[in-house]
């Protein structure tokens, strides 16, 4: 169980981070290519993992009020966060295939 600020946090924060992922990717300038093909793993990654985390506690959101504890169920967001982890892998998978491309393997 999540209180609902956390989640909610938690899931602007997500969306947050994937926008940035994405904005890198389609950037040309920064920095130079070899390190930036690094963070993107590392970005990508992380990201995933706050995706997966959002879809694992949709299930189970605590809200309080009123002294009473009320359980939630988001399967919309659930989706929502299946599609924002595909999003992560994809982007994933692209750095590190440029990596191994860029360095003749692993």
């Amino acid at each position: 169980m999540i209180p609902m600020s956390i989640y909610v946090l938690l899931l602007v924060v997500a969306i947050a981070w994937t926008t940035g992922v994405i904005w890198m990717a389609t950037q040309q300038r920064i920095g130079d290519r070899e390190s930036m093909r690094r963070v993107g793993i590392v970005l990508s990654a992380f990201g995933l993992v706050l995706w997966g985390l959002i879809a694992m506690f949709s299930f189970e959101v605590v809200s309080y009020s009123g002294g009473e504890t009320f359980t939630h169920e988001f399967t919309e967001l659930a989706y929502f966060a299946l599609v924002g982890g595909a999003l992560m892998l994809f982007s994933l998978l692209q750095a590190t295939i440029e990596e191994i491309n860029a360095t003749g393997g692993i």
